[in-house]
């Protein structure tokens, strides 16, 4: 099997075992006041096919300003603020390709603590400060892309878990 067929499985499974934190946030979001609709996941079946199968958000919330898309990332770190962040000065908001092709454009990014008590939340509106960077992402063998990483001067850190 080659390297990127392997990270394609990895991939499937990573946004799978996403899934309840995107109905962690769902429910969190909901006892807030927002009404939320998760939306349906759909999978490429090959890594050849991956681009073909962008899917329209994690979830949508409605608002007075119509409904708004909300992308949510499960950490493999765990923070309670700024301060205890590892990474100091940045964090990486999402896959440049995604965010670029995005139809319609996310109008927040909440990236959850490993603990999922904490989370990140970053603002589409804060996308003229983003920068992009090529990382190597460490979860698969051959898989090196450009993100786009925020200051974290631009960052909400807050607790979801009430």
């Amino acid at each position: 099997m080659r390297p990127e067929d392997r990270d394609h499985a990895k991939v499937i499974n990573n946004i799978k075992t996403s899934h309840a934190t995107v109905e962690r946030i769902a429910q969190w979001l909901v006892s807030k006041g927002y009404p939320t609709i998760i939306t349906p996941t759909n999978y490429a079946n090959t890594y050849e096919e991956r681009l073909n199968c962008v899917d329209k958000g994690d979830l949508y919330i409605s608002t007075e300003q119509g409904s708004l898309r909300v992308e949510v990332k499960q950490l493999g770190t765990t923070f309670t603020c700024k301060d205890d962040w590892k990474f100091k000065d940045q964090a990486i908001v999402c896959a440049k390709h995604s965010f670029d092709k995005a139809s319609p454009t996310p109008y927040l990014y909440i990236l959850v603590s490993a603990d999922k008590v904490h989370a990140m939340f970053v603002y589409s509106s804060t996308k003229d400060h983003w920068i992009p960077k090529q990382f190597k992402d460490s979860r698969y063998e051959n898989m090196t892309q450009y993100f786009y990483v925020c200051p974290t001067e631009h960052i909400l850190f807050g607790r979801i878990d009430g």
